[in-house]
């Protein structure tokens, strides 16, 4: 029974992950492939300050939500047979942030009219989109339409894609541009989603029920906190940059955080998928098992994809990214590191809130932020940009040890395979060394060294696989 119990739910976490991925996939690739249109059309110091403003907005839109969009997502799943209960659960979440809209739309006005803010129209599109489509998308994903959620976003990527050569290239808006395309897109994502869902079917306002909402906000309050930590770790370190080295210092390091992307689309596709399923079987009676085989799983098959991504870097920089943001190249092994130990980190929150333990997710993000402060503030005017990309690669490390030994403490039996993850670590060491070389024939050895590691530590999960193509042949036959 535990067999056909582990295939059941490896099956489950495969298909929502295929699904996700093509949701996420398409966007991330578009995105990576505008960038050309954004080096060439758009200057370092243009590009900087939209990078920080999209970076505020991000910080901005959880607040505003109050992060209930995660709580929507949590407590749906529990209640995906009761309508009713689906019903009670959305409409009190909407009483607590409908207000919060409202103010934040005022506050944006204002800043537009008294020359606070650049960009103050594309900006207040942004903020309203993104709340619209994390509540939508959160609610899709609750109720298990993932199809109809990765359909919403290739559709509004395309449109996104579309509409950033029509304002960049040839209206020449330039960042405005850019904030004005993704406003739109985002939009025209929700609304998707909106048509295909009728999400006022679950709203009635005789289940408001103020028992609920203040258990809404125990999980979700402590997560405003975690997203803030986020913005400390990102959104801090571009600030710092603009103000010590610049708007153009502060360009060149969004464009190693757009390259590290690549790696980002495999965290985010499989995060989403695993923190439904986490969710979903948190009650079964071998779930501590089932979580350390998927977390060895995970770290072996993302190491491996982040070990080919420094490898692959010179040849990522010399094709796709401008000249003027050469100096991009020697924080991307750097940040591609930091981004394996986010998507480490990010699996363990999974199942810190499928236990609805937010509040340790809380204590953990606060204390890594503190972490990446104080080292980015001591080496910024030493090693210049350096420091960014070391102190997020140091503190989403000490995150991710303080995730996993919280968990030990708790007494959830997860662990961790230490051979394997000795030799992910050795090889990451050689393969960055090899990365800045500065030798084409020595790129193209580490790019197959890369890969042989690769094939090495994930010959059970390939082997699997196959055998599993090959009984699905043989039955279709």
């Amino acid at each position: 029974m535990n067999n056909s119990l582990n295939k059941s739910r490896g099956s489950e976490l495969v298909v929502n992950t295929t699904i996700l991925a093509i949701g996420r996939l398409v966007p991330s690739l578009i995105s990576f492939l505008m960038l050309p249109i954004y080096t060439r059309f758009i200057d370092p110091t243009d590009f900087g300050t939209v990078d920080l403003i999209n970076s505020y907005i991000l910080l901005l839109i959880p607040i505003i939500l109050l992060r209930l969009d995660i709580g929507i997502f949590r407590y749906v799943i529990s209640a995906r047979n009761n309508t009713k209960a689906i019903s009670k659960i959305l409409t009190n979440t909407l009483i607590m942030i409908l207000p919060l809209i409202v103010l934040a739309s005022i506050v944006v006005i204002i800043g537009g009219i008294i020359g606070l803010l650049p960009f103050a129209g594309a900006i207040a599109l942004n903020v309203l989109a993104q709340i619209v489509q994390s509540i939508i998308g959160q609610l899709a994903r609750g109720l298990g339409h993932n199809k109809l959620y990765a359909l919403s976003a290739t559709v509004g990527s395309l449109v996104n894609l579309v509409l950033g050569w029509l304002f960049i290239v040839v209206l020449e808006l330039g960042g405005e541009g850019m904030l004005w395309a993704l406003g739109i897109s985002t939009l025209i994502n929700s609304l998707i989603i909106i048509i295909a869902l009728k999400p006022t079917q679950y709203i009635d306002k005789k289940l408001r029920d103020q028992s609920l909402r203040k258990e809404l906000l125990r999980f979700s309050l402590p997560l405003v906190f975690e997203n803030s930590s986020w913005w400390i770790m990102s959104t801090s370190d571009r600030t710092i940059i603009t103000a010590i080295l610049g708007a153009a210092a502060n360009g060149i390091y969004a464009i190693s955080n757009k390259v590290t992307n690549v790696a980002n689309i495999f965290t985010s596709i499989f995060w989403m998928s695993w923190s439904e399923s986490a969710s979903a079987h948190v009650d079964d009676n071998d779930r501590d098992q089932f979580y350390s085989k998927t977390l060895n799983t995970y770290i072996r098959g993302f190491g491996s994809i982040c070990l080919i991504a420094i490898a692959a870097t010179p040849f990522l920089m010399k094709f796709f990214i401008g000249a003027e943001y050469d100096a991009a190249f020697y924080n991307i092994p750097i940040l591609i590191i930091a981004t394996f130990f986010s998507a480490i980190m990010g699996f363990l929150a999974a199942i810190y809130s499928a236990l609805k333990m937010t509040k340790q997710i809380m204590v953990t993000s606060l204390v890594s932020a503190a972490v990446n402060l104080v080292i980015h503030l001591a080496l910024i005017n030493f090693i210049g940009l350096y420091a960014a990309a070391i102190s997020t690669a140091i503190s989403y490390a000490t995150m991710t040890m303080h995730r996993y030994l919280g968990l030990r403490k708790k007494g959830l039996r997860v662990r961790i395979d230490k051979l394997p993850s000795l030799l992910l670590c050795l090889s990451a060491g050689v393969v960055c060394i090899m990365c800045y070389s500065g030798n084409s024939v020595v790129s193209i050895i580490n790019v197959a060294l890369a890969c042989c590691i690769a094939l090495m530590l994930n010959k059970s999960l390939i082997t699997t696989v196959l055998r599993r193509i090959g009984q699905h042949a043989r039955k279709s036959q």
